[in-house]
Protein backbone atom coordinates (compact mmCIF):
# COMPACT_ATOMS: atom_id res chain seq x y z
CA UNK A 1 0.00 0.00 0.00
CA UNK A 2 1.27 3.47 -0.81
CA UNK A 3 0.34 6.34 1.49
CA UNK A 4 1.09 10.00 0.88
CA UNK A 5 1.00 12.54 3.71
CA UNK A 6 1.10 16.27 3.21
CA UNK A 7 3.53 17.60 5.85
CA UNK A 8 2.15 21.14 5.57
CA UNK A 9 -1.43 19.93 5.97
CA UNK A 10 -0.55 18.04 9.16
CA UNK A 11 1.21 21.13 10.53
CA UNK A 12 -1.77 23.36 9.67
CA UNK A 13 -4.22 20.89 11.22
CA UNK A 14 -2.28 20.81 14.50
CA UNK A 15 -1.91 24.60 14.60
CA UNK A 16 -5.61 25.25 13.90
CA UNK A 17 -6.76 22.74 16.49
CA UNK A 18 -4.40 24.27 19.04
CA UNK A 19 -5.61 27.78 18.25
CA UNK A 20 -9.25 26.71 18.47
CA UNK A 21 -8.81 24.95 21.82
CA UNK A 22 -6.80 27.90 23.18
CA UNK A 23 -9.50 30.30 21.89
CA UNK A 24 -6.97 32.18 19.73
CA UNK A 25 -9.21 32.28 16.65
CA UNK A 26 -12.68 33.79 16.27
CA UNK A 27 -15.38 31.30 17.22
CA UNK A 28 -19.14 31.58 17.43
CA UNK A 29 -20.22 32.30 21.00
CA UNK A 30 -21.95 28.92 21.44
CA UNK A 31 -18.81 27.10 20.27
CA UNK A 32 -16.66 29.27 22.54
CA UNK A 33 -18.84 28.30 25.53
CA UNK A 34 -18.59 24.63 24.49
CA UNK A 35 -14.78 24.87 24.31
CA UNK A 36 -14.55 26.61 27.69
CA UNK A 37 -16.85 24.11 29.40
CA UNK A 38 -15.05 21.10 27.95
CA UNK A 39 -11.49 22.39 27.80
CA UNK A 40 -9.92 19.53 29.75
CA UNK A 41 -11.75 16.92 27.71
CA UNK A 42 -10.76 18.61 24.42
CA UNK A 43 -7.12 18.75 25.49
CA UNK A 44 -7.21 15.09 26.48
CA UNK A 45 -8.62 14.36 23.01
CA UNK A 46 -5.79 16.35 21.42
CA UNK A 47 -3.17 14.33 23.29
CA UNK A 48 -4.94 11.05 22.44
CA UNK A 49 -5.10 11.99 18.77
CA UNK A 50 -1.39 12.84 18.79
CA UNK A 51 -0.60 9.41 20.29
CA UNK A 52 -2.74 7.70 17.64
CA UNK A 53 -1.02 9.67 14.85
CA UNK A 54 2.34 8.59 16.24
CA UNK A 55 1.30 4.92 16.31
CA UNK A 56 0.26 5.15 12.68
CA UNK A 57 3.31 7.11 11.57
CA UNK A 58 5.78 4.80 13.32
CA UNK A 59 4.36 1.87 11.35
CA UNK A 60 5.09 3.61 8.02
CA UNK A 61 8.15 3.26 5.80
CA UNK A 62 9.42 5.73 3.24
CA UNK A 63 11.83 5.62 0.33
CA UNK A 64 14.12 8.14 -1.30
CA UNK A 65 13.55 11.80 -0.42
CA UNK A 66 10.41 10.90 1.54
CA UNK A 67 12.46 9.41 4.39
CA UNK A 68 13.28 12.88 5.76
CA UNK A 69 9.65 13.99 5.45
CA UNK A 70 8.48 10.90 7.33
CA UNK A 71 10.90 11.72 10.15
CA UNK A 72 9.66 15.32 10.36
CA UNK A 73 5.95 14.54 10.69
CA UNK A 74 6.16 12.40 13.88
CA UNK A 75 8.59 14.94 15.33
CA UNK A 76 6.01 17.67 14.71
CA UNK A 77 3.19 15.63 16.25
CA UNK A 78 5.24 14.57 19.28
CA UNK A 79 6.09 18.18 20.18
CA UNK A 80 2.43 18.95 20.90
CA UNK A 81 0.97 18.31 24.33
CA UNK A 82 -1.64 19.94 26.48
CA UNK A 83 -3.03 20.38 29.94
CA UNK A 84 -6.17 22.28 31.00
CA UNK A 85 -4.18 24.94 32.87
CA UNK A 86 -1.47 25.51 30.22
CA UNK A 87 -3.38 24.91 27.01
CA UNK A 88 -1.88 23.16 24.02
CA UNK A 89 1.84 23.69 23.57
CA UNK A 90 3.52 22.99 20.23
CA UNK A 91 7.19 23.85 20.01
Amino acid sequence: MKLELDHDHVRTMLQMWRKAVDLEIPLASDIRVHFLARRGHLLDGFVTLARNWLMLLHSCNATGNDVLALVRIPALVSTCSGTPDRGVQCS
